[in-house]
């Protein structure tokens, strides 16, 4: 079954063509990254896999859900997401596990190799941490897809290399999800 299916999607908003004729199919145990130059329709992609957009034309299919075929009101339940916007959301003030709380349990953060996060306070913590702790909010729910936007941007050599291999730790978990890093 493919997770994710796109065939001859275009996508048109007040007028403009923001994406056109795009195909792509994505399988089960994939990983893949979305590249692009700033405008070239990255973000606009994201918002069509999370059902925030539909397509103008062509057929859409993302994790069985048929864009303009029933309700696919369940897609985003099933989408984990770790982007700037939802940094911007957070409250400041709340220690690491309760950021992860806001998704569900703690465990997370130990089994991604981040236990020593537990009990420090978001401000507090490097941009590294703050993308674990948001990588561990977002396995909360069990996603069947993981959308990274742009999950390094801010870090170090060093930091980027952990976090990738914190990341890398995801895709090698039992029933792990599929990980789009943008």
């Amino acid at each position: 079954m493919s997770l994710i299916r796109l065939e001859n999607v275009s996508l048109v908003r007040q007028g403009k063509t923001l994406l056109s004729d795009l195909n792509w199919t994505v399988e089960k145990g994939q990983t893949w990254a979305i590249l692009g130059l700033n405008g070239a329709g990255k973000s606009t992609l994201l918002r069509l896999l999370t059902a925030e957009f539909f397509p103008s034309e062509g057929k859409a299919e993302i994790l069985g859900y048929t864009f303009g075929n029933g309700d696919i009101t369940g897609l985003r339940q099933h989408i984990g997401i770790v982007s700037s916007f939802i940094t911007e959301r957070l409250p400041q003030h709340m220690t690491a596990e309760k950021i992860v709380l806001t998704g569900k349990y703690k465990d997370m953060l130990t089994s991604l190799g981040a236990g020593d996060l537990i009990g420090r306070k978001y401000r507090g913590l490097s941009q590294g941490e703050k993308q674990i702790c948001l990588i561990a909010r977002s396995l909360m729910e069990d996603p069947d897809i993981i959308i990274l936007d742009e999950a390094t941007v801010g870090l170090d050599l060093f930091a980027r290399e952990k976090l990738l291999r914190q990341i890398d730790r995801i895709t090698s978990l039992p029933h792990a999800p599929l990980v789009l890093y943008v």
